[in-house]
């Protein structure tokens, strides 16, 4: 049984960790990937001044996404392992 508040730790410091954590190697190599494209464009398309504003709450808003996902995954293959016989 996989700890869901550590998968939702991990992957909210750096997102793709809790998946990892989970077994989920090529699900964290793309939430990685697409959390930090999401950065990069923010930074490329976003004047100086929204970004030295927003970026906390891209930031927050990223982490907690991808740490909710880490959550939830851990959530339905816990009670997958209980349902299992």
């Amino acid at each position: 049984m996989k700890k869901p508040w550590l998968a939702f730790t991990l992957s909210f410091l750096l997102p793709g960790a809790g998946l990892a954590y989970l077994g989920k190697w090529k699900w964290a190599a793309v939430n990685l990937g697409f959390v930090l494209s999401i950065g990069v464009l923010s930074g490329m398309f976003l004047s100086e001044d929204l970004l030295n504003h927003y970026a906390r709450f891209i930031a927050i808003g990223l982490g907690a996404g991808s740490a909710g996902l880490a959550q939830s995954l851990a959530d339905q293959m816990n009670k997958k392992m209980r349902n299992t016989p």
